[in-house]
């Protein structure tokens, strides 16, 4: 009887369930970690070149070591991230992109829970919900967007008194001093929420844009696009804004959201000044878009941008190249 009970205890821990285990995890943050921070960045930047298997492949050793880590749910958000940016108009991967950033911020959520120090976990909660706010910004949901923004501002702060050397969370700072101070003026229907923002400051947002451009870790691309945005179509600064854009198309080339961005870029620069060089450097770059595209949409997508140029040019009474 004693032998059947051994055998009975033994096939219970046997069938227990053991989660994997972290022994060579660092015992410091990732976002802390020398090593981790020379792997991420070359990661991040195929992430945005299109290129996501040679970005896992940069990181490989460290979803060995780290298996359960919350920052690989907000890798796998930010890759479909880009699948729904490639193409606004299809709305098809919108439900999918939600249900992964939400899963990213709850495993965000219960990793700072089991590790309060650490700035790991608020960094997840902050850039998965920075992204869900644009994509309800993206589809007019303004007043979701601005309540889900929010929660990735508590959490920026949060990240901030842990982290302050860390540049990635001076692009949530920067938007939100941003567009604090100009969306209230600018939309009507937020003024009744402008108690729930902070206190905005464009010049304080477009430095903390700056920071984040140069030395963040995730979010250097994104930071550059939002700056190049604001110059262009808040600022008045169009020549400022085409050098950011120039450097998105030409750091990341397989990225042809970026190439798009900058072809519109130029008509809107070269018709407000009406600059025939712009508009001619704008129909060759689609020229070179298209010749090269193996993809369907993209080429639909620039063929509108072509016409633009075309009737552009005619206006101005240029020869169309």
């Amino acid at each position: 009887m004693r032998t059947l009970g051994h055998m009975v205890l033994l096939l219970g821990v046997l069938l227990i369930r053991v989660e994997p285990a972290e022994a060579n995890c660092p015992e410091t943050p990732l976002l802390a970690e020398p090593t981790f921070q020379e792997d991420v960045r070359p990661a991040i930047d195929d992430l945005y070149n299109r290129q996501p298997a040679s970005g896992v492949h940069q990181l490989e050793s460290w979803m060995t070591r780290c298996p359960n880590h919350p920052i690989w749910d907000l890798w796998d958000a930010m890759v479909l991230w880009w699948e729904v940016l490639e193409d606004l108009d299809r709305k098809s991967l919108d439900n999918e992109l939600v249900n992964q950033l939400e899963l990213a911020d709850r495993r965000g959520s219960a990793w700072v829970v089991k590790n309060p120090d650490s700035p790991d976990g608020w960094f997840v909660q902050a850039l998965a919900n920075g992204l869900l706010a644009r994509l309800h910004a993206n589809r007019g949901r303004w007043v979701r967007s601005v309540w889900v923004a929010r929660d990735a501002r508590r959490a920026s702060e949060s990240l901030e008194q842990r982290l302050p050397g860390l540049a990635d969370h001076q692009l949530s700072r920067g938007l939100t001093l941003y567009y604090s101070a100009w969306l209230p003026d600018h939309y009507k229907v937020l003024r009744p929420f402008r108690w729930m923002m902070p206190e905005g400051d464009r010049e304080q947002g477009l430095k903390r844009l700056a920071s984040a451009r140069k030395n963040a870790l995730f979010v250097r691309a994104e930071a550059t696009y939002f700056t190049g945005l604001i110059l262009l179509r808040y600022e008045g600064q169009p020549d400022k804004a085409l050098v950011q854009f120039r450097d998105l198309a030409s750091s990341y080339p397989g990225n042809k959201f970026y190439e798009r961005i900058l072809i519109q870029a130029l008509l809107e620069t070269a018709q407000s000044a009406e600059r025939n060089a712009e508009l001619f450097r704008a129909r060759k770059l689609y020229r070179e878009v298209v010749d090269r595209s193996e993809d369907s949409r993209i080429r639909e997508q620039t063929r509108e941008v072509q016409l633009v140029a075309i009737r552009a040019l005619e206006r101005i009474g240029a020869d169309i190249p």
